[in-house]
């Protein structure tokens, strides 16, 4: 599958100097580049690698979208087809800094990562209006925000040594949040008999949760439920109803919740030691 880069295809607000982006790795995030960019040619993986250097000729900029693991073989078995001078490679890992990509500054190109701080399910995800991040040289940066700017995005530079905390900033709040909804499906689904009529329950829950994070400047500002009001009967309840399993894991997030609270001023340094009384 190719893509043009005509004006018909480019997104709406594209500056006028066009550039040739190719994608190695055709995974979730690569469908969703090579849809809203438009790509000139597309390297699926390792079972084409071999051929990547003609179909990547005609590029100027080559987006390397293959897992973290693989980033490092693909980038030397790129170095090792030829002088790749004039090229631009950017990885989207979210981790990884750009020093992964080393073989190909060696081959002459430049070097960058561009990571879009979204979940992919399905490559068919809009880049639109998303943070995306940006790390490499002054000039690699530049040039991503300009990529950024054609994606309708908006962009944020992470320095090479703070990548690590961009990350785990990132796991927090999509992977730990699938996690702790998992914990309460599993929690309801001892009630409702199966686990799938427990996630349709909570997820207008979750939602209406989400909704108001739109609206808030500061997450904790939309802090509801029974540690939110200091009420230690009822969290003494929860402790106590549990099961063994899930226990430990409830104590923990909620001993993070009370601080939460407390922080923003919800709960008062007496209910906050009630709390974390029960929570011990």
């Amino acid at each position: 599958m190719k893509y043009s880069t005509n004006a018909h295809t480019r997104p709406k607000g594209v500056c006028a100097f066009i550039m040739e982006y190719g994608i190695v790795g055709y995974g979730h995030v690569g469908k969703a580049l090579a849809r809203a960019l438009g790509c000139t040619a597309i390297v699926q993986g390792h079972q084409d690698i071999d051929q990547a250097w003609e179909k990547l000729r005609p590029c100027t900029v080559i987006f390397l979208s293959v897992s973290d693991s693989a980033i490092h073989t693909v980038a030397q078995q790129l170095a090792g087809q030829g002088d790749w001078s004039g090229k631009t490679f950017l990885h989207c890992s979210g981790a990884l800094t750009s020093e992964v990509l080393q073989p190909l500054a060696d081959a002459g190109a430049a070097i960058g990562s561009l990571h879009p701080l979204q979940s992919f399910a399905t490559g068919e995800e809009s880049l639109a209006n998303i943070y995306i991040s940006l790390e490499g040289a002054p000039q690699v940066v530049e040039l991503g925000r300009t990529i950024v700017a054609q994606l309708q995005g908006k962009s944020i530079q992470i320095p090479a040594e703070q990548r690590a905390l961009y990350h785990a900033a990132a796991c927090l709040a999509s992977n730990s949040l699938v996690t702790v909804v998992a914990a309460a499906q599993d929690v309801l689904s001892r009630l409702t008999g199966d686990k799938q009529s427990a996630l349709e329950a909570l997820l207008p829950l979750i939602d209406g949760t989400v909704q108001n994070l739109h609206k808030a400047k500061q997450a904790g500002e939309v802090l509801t439920g029974p540690i939110s009001r200091g009420d230690a009967a009822t969290v003494a309840a929860h402790v106590d109803i549990l099961p063994a399993d899930i226990l430990p894991f409830y104590e923990n997030v909620s001993q993070a919740t009370v601080t939460l609270a407390l922080n923003n001023k919800k709960i008062t340094a007496v209910q906050a030691a009630a709390l974390e009384e029960i929570l011990a």
